[in-house]
């Protein structure tokens, strides 16, 4: 009876001890350093996303938002939005997120986006460049809030991150930089032209010149007493010179033009020409003014760009037209013979074709050169045009 009883007494001691055990709390065996993660891991219950006031204007946080929502509904995250300063103070006086998405543009007109993403759980920041300018702006916040949504969940080796810091919990960046940007800043880039802009080229043209001289040179003496040989006179009773068709030159003009992008090729304006120099003799026509509205057609890189042009208008082009020698009867014997340069017009319907090359120096400056054909009606002409000049974009 005694054994029975020690035996039982002591199953008895030894299930309160396997009780006790059991009921002490998980902490009281000492902290338990946690094993590194090797995979993408759960997100974090909060992510805090900061999205900058300098944005292009066309950006819609709201929406993009919401398709972040709608991409990352599967993980039960609260999206938490703030400013780069409101994050820099909560992290200096409050509690932080686990992760935090920044979200930012180069400039304010800039469509490339840079994301920046800083896990706190492994102290690493990644960071992916988007250009956006091909898309349509109502495209563009779903484009974003999918690649975030595929950043978040690929694992840290598969992330397209260059860089990956193991900074100290307590070196905090400054201020001045948004919550995760560490390193340099990224470069300005230009991911689309500005919508609209003002450009003025200079230029210079050749063309066949055909018809009749704009000015009688030998018009001799008139009813009012003048001698108006050698002097150019207008009027459609006046002898102009014939002008075989042949080619010439005119000199110099001015090409202002205003213009707007309807999207990220297509661009349409209004196009001036005017003619300031014609190197003809005193007297002739020494200026000519046209107008056209074109629509253009736009390839390549954001910063260097070749397009197409057509435009239809209206005006005149004068070509330089030397008349040879010619004998008149002016009373003054210096002027009696001598060669006598003249002009032609062409117009005053006008088509025009051509194309260009546009580099954008920067996201308000750019240079351009052009080269355009233009055929007049009736008056007919078959001319080409180059011009050289800048233009400012907003």
């Amino acid at each position: 009876m005694a054994g029975r009883s020690m035996t039982r007494l002591v199953a008895i001691a030894l299930a309160l001890a396997a009780a006790a055990t059991a009921a002490t709390p998980a902490h009281a065996q000492g902290p338990t350093e946690p094993a590194p993660a090797s995979g993408p891991g759960p997100l974090a219950p909060r992510l805090r996303v900061m999205i900058p006031g300098c944005r292009p204007a066309d950006f819609d946080p709201d929406a993009f938002l919401a398709a972040l929502q709608v991409e990352l509904a599967s993980r039960m995250l609260t999206i938490d939005l703030t400013t780069p300063e409101e994050a820099w103070e909560r992290d200096e006086n409050g509690p932080q997120a686990a992760a935090a998405l920044v979200l930012k543009f180069p400039s304010c007109e800039t469509t490339r986006a840079l994301l920046v993403l800083r896990d706190r759980a492994r102290r690493q920041v990644h960071r992916r460049a988007m250009e956006l300018h091909e898309l349509a702006p109502p495209l563009r916040p779903r484009a974003l809030a999918l690649s975030v949504a595929e950043l978040l969940r690929l694992p840290p080796r598969d992330r397209p991150s260059p860089a990956m810091r193991s900074a100290p919990a307590a070196s905090a960046p400054h201020p001045a930089r948004a919550a995760g940007a560490e390193g340099p800043p990224p470069r300005a880039e230009v991911a689309r032209p500005p919508r609209w802009w003002l450009g003025v080229g200079l230029g210079a043209g050749v063309g066949l010149a055909r018809g009749s001289s704009e000015c009688a040179w030998n018009e001799g003496p008139q009813p009012d007493g003048r001698n108006y040989s050698g002097s150019c006179v207008h009027g459609g009773a006046a002898k102009t010179t014939p002008v075989r068709g042949g080619l010439t030159t005119a000199p110099l003009h001015l090409a202002p033009e205003a213009g707007f992008h309807a999207g990220a090729r297509w661009a349409v304006s209004i196009q001036g020409r005017i003619q300031v120099l014609t190197l003809a003799d005193e007297g002739a026509h020494d200026w000519a003014a046209a107008v056209l509205g074109r629509a253009s057609c736009f390839f390549g890189s954001p910063r260097l760009r070749y397009y197409v042009v057509a435009g239809l208008g209206g005006g005149y082009l004068r070509h330089r037209v030397p008349l040879g020698a010619i004998a008149t009867m002016a009373d003054d014997p210096a002027i009696r013979e001598r060669s006598i340069v003249d002009t032609v017009r062409a117009g005053p319907v006008l088509f025009s074709v051509g194309g260009g090359l546009r580099y954008q120096v920067s996201s308000h400056l750019g240079l351009q050169g052009e080269v355009s054909f233009l055929a007049a009606a009736p008056e007919a002409t078959a001319h080409a045009d180059l011009n050289l000049g800048v233009y400012l974009g907003f």
